[in-house]
């Protein structure tokens, strides 16, 4: 059964690993990232980014719908 991670700090390091996993797995992910969404080039029909800065906590929630809405629950 596939699943719908959102993965924060997408870009590098430790969440582009996940996602890159994820993926591989056959699962759905929407990251977020401070700037330039360069992530979906991963897999476009699976992998949505979101310009999202967590220190903005009123663009939490609506990231998290838009991500939602985009790719599942």
């Amino acid at each position: 059964m596939s699943k719908t991670f959102l993965i924060t700090g997408v870009s590098t390091g430790l969440g582009l690993a996940i996602a890159r996993r994820a993926l591989a797995a056959g699962h759905r992910v929407a990251g977020t990232e401070r700037h330039a969404a360069a992530f979906q080039a991963l897999d476009p029909d699976r992998a949505r980014a979101f310009i999202l800065d967590l220190s903005d906590a009123d663009r939490i929630d609506p990231t998290a719908r838009a991500a939602e809405a985009a790719l599942g629950r």
